[in-house]
C-alpha cells in the first residue's frame, strides 16, 4: 500500500507514470491515510483474509471510519491478449480483438442511481501493455462496452480510443507501457451487471491488467 508522509494532500494514484508502474506490480493506493492508520488497517484486514485477495483489496480501499477521504472500488479484468479476428470489424477497422473477463466474477459491475451520484471519478487503467509481434511502432486501441453477451461489438458503445508507441518484442525484457484515462463523463451509462467489454487493436498486443477504478 502506497501512502504519503506529507502533512497534507494525498497520493493521487491516477495517471502519473510512477504510480501506474507501482500499480502494475500490485501496489494499491492508501490515498490520504496516515502511515499508522494504513498499518493498523492492513493488520486487521489481512489477518481476516478468508475471502481472497480481491476482498482484501476492496476492504483496504474502503473508507471505514474516516481514515481516508474516498472509497475506491476496483473492477479488474484478467491478463489477456488480442487475437486476429475478421468478423464484425467492418465499422471498427481493427482486426485484432479480445473479450475482457472480470477477475472477480462474484461482484456485480453495477451501482444504483444514488451511488452513481456519489461517484467523484472513474479511471480506465491499462497496465503492462506491450506488442506480441514486430510491426508498426504506433498501436491503435479501442475499448467497447456492450449491453450483454448477445450484443455485437459494432453495436456497442466505444468508451475510449487511444494510440501508443510500443517497442517490438525481443529476447530481452520488452518495456511495458502503462496508461490511465479519465472516463468519469461516462458514469451514467457505464455500469450494468450484464455489461461486456471488448478491446480491439490494429496489432496483436498483450496486457497484465485492465481496471476500471471508481472513486466514491
Amino acid at each position: 500500500m502506497n501512502v504519503t508522509q506529507a502533512h497534507s494532500s494525498r497520493v493521487s494514484f491516477n495517471s502519473d507514470l510512477v504510480s501506474l508502474r507501482l500499480f502494475e506490480h500490485g501496489v494499491i493506493s492508501g490515498l490520504d491515510m496516515t502511515s499508522e492508520a494504513a498499518f493498523a488497517k492492513m493488520v486487521i484486514v489481512l489477518s481476516n483474509n478468508v475471502k481472497g485477495i480481491d476482498h482484501c483489496e476492496d476492504e483496504l480501499q474502503n473508507n471505514i471510519a474516516g481514515e481516508q477521504s474516498h472509497t475506491i472500488n476496483n473492477f479488474h479484468f484478467i491478463q489477456g491478449e488480442t487475437i486476429e479476428n475478421e468478423n464484425d470489424f467492418k465499422k471498427i477497422i481493427f482486426n485484432h480483438a479480445a473479450k475482457l473477463k472480470f477477475r472477480n466474477t462474484l461482484r456485480d459491475f453495477a451501482y444504483n442511481e444514488a451511488d452513481i451520484k456519489k461517484i467523484k471519478s472513474v479511471q480506465l487503467r491499462i497496465l503492462g501493455l506491450k506488442k506480441k509481434v514486430n510491426g508498426g511502432g504506433i498501436v491503435r486501441v479501442k475499448i467497447f462496452r456492450c449491453d450483454d453477451e448477445n450484443q455485437k461489438i459494432n453495436d456497442g458503445k466505444e468508451i475510449y480510443k487511444f494510440e501508443e508507441i510500443l517497442e517490438d518484442p525481443s529476447e530481452a525484457d520488452t518495456k511495458t507501457v502503462n496508461v490511465s484515462f479519465d472516463i468519469t463523463s461516462l458514469k451514467k451509462m457505464l455500469f450494468n451487471k450484464d455489461a461486456v467489454f471488448h478491446l480491439v487493436s490494429d496489432q496483436k498486443i498483450t496486457w497484465s491488467r485492465i481496471s476500471i477504478v471508481v472513486y466514491l
